[in-house]
């Protein structure tokens, strides 16, 4: 199955946000239910949501949080409310594992989310109220910055079964190793940085994650997210699919774009003078 994207973006240092902040779903109809599973929930994706429409129809949304950087569900208490004005039954899908339940739900409160209103989602019952027709499980990252949650999607089909994993804000090199050699891998989204050394703690630089998948093919099962400026042409030319061509309306991000690569040529370098803006940080 493919994910789509309402913001797929980070901003670091020298380098604007060009894609908004990362948030996926995979949107579902079925016999008298439209159903939706969103995946994180940062910065700017209000602005995305009231411009695309994309709750327009929905019945029932799953929110799942890998953890709580504010890139990452700055936005849960605006689509909160957003649910309720528009009569959808929402519930919030959250990590089994202490250490990251209790990072994303201090940073809800800390937003003033009460959570004594809100349905949570467990994993097992998420497939029989949505039908999405995948099964759920979770795996926690043990990263030099962050516990971020994975989310893998396992779907059943008559011949076979393939997987679908979402994982964000790690630099688990064990993790990547086992996922391309399970032949039921058909998609990994996973984020990594254009940096090369360590990272920055919470993301595997590009030229590391390289050498941990260096067939071609097995890159092609591979989409890099939460990406700096210079990814996304990066992971095409060494063979990775990238998120900004998965986005719901790019349209949206399309005269922030130009505009940097209209400096680039100005500027002659990747640096890009731009104020701070409220996506958040990575």
């Amino acid at each position: 199955m493919k994910l789509q994207f309402l913001g797929c973006g980070t901003k670091m240092k020298g380098k604007p946000n060009l894609w908004g902040n990362n948030s996926a779903f995979l949107k579902v109809q079925q016999p008298g239910s439209t159903n939706m599973l969103l995946l994180d929930c940062g910065g700017k994706t209000k602005e995305v949501i009231r411009q695309t429409g994309v709750l327009s129809g929905v019945d029932q949304l799953v929110l799942f949080i890998t953890h709580g950087h504010p890139d990452h569900m700055n936005q849960a208490g605006y689509l909160i409310d957003a649910c309720k004005k528009r009569e959808i039954n929402f519930g919030l899908m959250l990590s089994p594992f202490a250490d990251s339940r209790a990072q994303v739900l201090d940073a809800l409160e800390r937003r003033k989310v009460k959570m004594g209103k809100i349905a949570e989602a467990k994993p097992h019952d998420v497939e029989a109220k949505m039908g999405l027709g995948l099964d759920f499980r979770l795996i926690n990252h043990h990263g030099e910055a962050i516990q971020s949650t994975a989310l893998v999607m396992k779907k059943h089909t008559i011949r076979d079964c393939c997987k679908t994993i979402y994982a964000t804000d790690h630099n688990d090199e064990r993790f990547i190793k086992e996922v391309i050699q399970d032949n039921q891998l058909e998609m990994l989204y996973t984020d990594c940085t254009e940096k090369d050394g360590k990272g920055n703690g919470s993301h595997l630089p590009f030229s590391r994650l390289c050498e941990l998948v260096p067939d071609r093919d097995t890159r092609r099962k591979i989409c890099l997210m939460h990406m700096t400026a210079g990814l996304p042409e990066l992971g095409r030319r060494h063979g990775f699919l990238t998120a900004d061509e998965m986005i719901i309306d790019p349209v949206l991000y399309k005269e922030k774009i130009r505009n940097y690569h209209h400096a680039r040529l100005r500027n002659g370098s990747d640096l890009y003078d731009e104020k701070e803006d409220d996506f958040g940080y990575c």
